[in-house]
């Protein structure tokens, strides 16, 4: 149960709409957890567990089930912001959260499938787990806020409010999977290498070893060992959930520039009803004349520069039809590195700019000792990336110059694409195992030929049988003995 519960705890997510703005209102949630945590019922009791469609029994089609689910979900191609996500495995060894499109299988609190429900998602319960729900920490919460919000921001009681306010959610979803430490001779520790998942191995100067494992299965026991460790994945993935649902709200009925776990950049004003200062409410601590997003900023202490390429200022027009005439799966893309006829440049700082081509597209480019990195954003969603290489032999090489866009590279000259490539994956022959038993009982014939009239005809042959050799005329052949 904790592994299929555990999938269901994604956290927090950071997005970024819009790349850049002006007059723009951040607000963060005041103690979004803790609110979280007093406000909404938390599942509790003892689990049950089922299989299929849920709602088909009596006690379930005038009441929706509370618990978490493992689903069939079809996203609406024409929701403003996604709202479900999921981890997905990115490589061998990574994982990654993201709100799919599509349709595709998750895990998920029952609150906030109910509230995708409500934006045009489509479910199909394969199997889950349904539990009770209690308000159990609304004392807690109203307990330490009143001593956090009585108290001085520099002192003690003030820094220990706040952490138990905040990460008590976190020690609920600690890892069952808790790692055991000993001190053994080498020879009693070869012993716990077969038996145990090793982490680490320190050697000691008495000649013992200090080794940190965890056992190969102590995660799959549905034992007692998660209640005397006092940990409920439940409550902790029922709390970032939660938390997403109001997030939610504010996502798909306002023009939304950023968001995080629990702040949201704005182009207007919220209602005053919703900023204050109690729990849950917003705060506003300044606003942003303009204010740019992008996807990597880098050290300073790098001071990457662009001295070997030189850009005119900003011109202030720019003529689309011969500058947008590279064509790359629908999308028209510029035709020259001199980005400064992309479009309007919104932001620079040291080698990174932001350039707005028009409402809806956005040029995320960082310049590079010879090339420039760029990422196309059409509608707030990344649709492009590629590198442009210059060409240093050319008398104008940001005319001239070498595009690679995933599996492609491009050779432009003056705007025009001269050549391209294409990288396929090649499977290269691989040698045969050799064979682990050998016979001897083979024979091997070669036969010589020549053309009479046009037809061929066997002159001589050659007989190989695994231990001797002969060769014949067939004019000198009598017979087979």
């Amino acid at each position: 149960m904790y592994k299929a519960i555990k999938s269901a705890y994604t956290g927090g997510s950071v997005d970024v709409y819009i790349p850049y703005g002006e007059n723009i209102y951040p607000y963060d949630i005041n103690s979004l957890y803790p609110y979280v945590m007093k406000t909404f019922k938390m599942p509790v009791g003892n689990p049950i567990k089922f299989e299929g469609y849920i709602r088909l029994l009596p006690e379930y089609k005038d009441k929706k089930p509370f618990g978490f689910f493992e689903e069939e979900v079809e996203t609406p191609l024409d929701i403003k912001i996604l709202l479900l996500q999921s981890r997905f495995k990115t490589n061998k060894h990574c994982t990654s959260t993201m709100a799919p499109i599509g349709n595709w299988t998750g895990t998920f609190f029952s609150e906030e499938l109910y509230l995708a429900e409500k934006y045009g998602y489509k479910f199909k319960i394969l199997i889950g787990y349904i539990f009770e729900s209690e308000f159990i920490f609304t004392d807690y919460v109203d307990s330490l806020y009143n001593i956090k919000v009585n108290s001085s921001k520099n002192s003690a009681r003030y820094a220990i409010s706040k952490l138990l306010l905040n990460t008590l959610y976190g020690r609920f979803g600690m890892n069952p999977d808790m790692m055991k430490h000993t001190i053994l001779s080498h020879e009693d520790a070869l012993n716990y290498y077969n038996k145990y998942d090793v982490a680490s191995v320190i050697t000691l100067n008495t000649g013992k070893e200090l080794i940190s494992y965890n056992s190969k299965d102590s995660c799959n026991n549905d034992d007692n060992s998660l209640t005397t460790l006092n940990i409920s994945i439940p409550i902790s993935a029922a709390i970032t959930a939660y938390a997403r649902m109001i997030m939610t709200e504010y996502k798909q009925n306002y023009n939304i520039y950023y968001t995080d776990t629990d702040s949201i950049f704005m182009d207007k004003p919220l209602n005053p009803d919703l900023v204050g200062n109690e729990l849950g409410q917003m705060k506003l601590e300044h606003i942003f004349d303009r204010i740019v997003f992008t996807h990597k900023i880098l050290p300073l202490e790098l001071n990457i520069t662009s001295s070997n390429i030189h850009f005119p200022p900003s011109p202030k027009g720019i003529d689309y039809n011969t500058v947008f005439n590279f064509k790359f799966s629908g999308y028209h893309l510029p035709g020259t590195m001199d980005f400064t006829k992309w479009g309007l440049i919104v932001f620079n700082k040291d080698n990174i700019y932001i350039i707005k081509k028009d409402e809806n597209t956005y040029y995320s480019v960082e310049v590079l000792e010879d090339c420039l990195l760029v990422e196309m954003k059409i509608n707030n969603r990344s649709i492009l990336e590629f590198i442009d290489y210059q060409d240093k032999t050319s008398e104008s090489p940001l005319n001239n110059f070498n595009r690679t866009v995933k599996v492609y590279t491009y050779y432009i000259e003056d705007g025009e694409v001269i050549l391209y490539t294409k990288e396929k994956p090649t499977k290269f022959l691989k040698p045969k195992k050799q064979a682990t038993t050998c016979t001897e009982n083979i024979i091997t014939m070669d036969l010589e030929t020549r053309g009479i009239d046009g037809y061929m005809f066997p002159y001589c042959v050659g007989i190989y049988d695994g231990t001797e050799t002969k060769s014949f005329y067939l004019s000198d052949f009598n017979d087979s003995k």
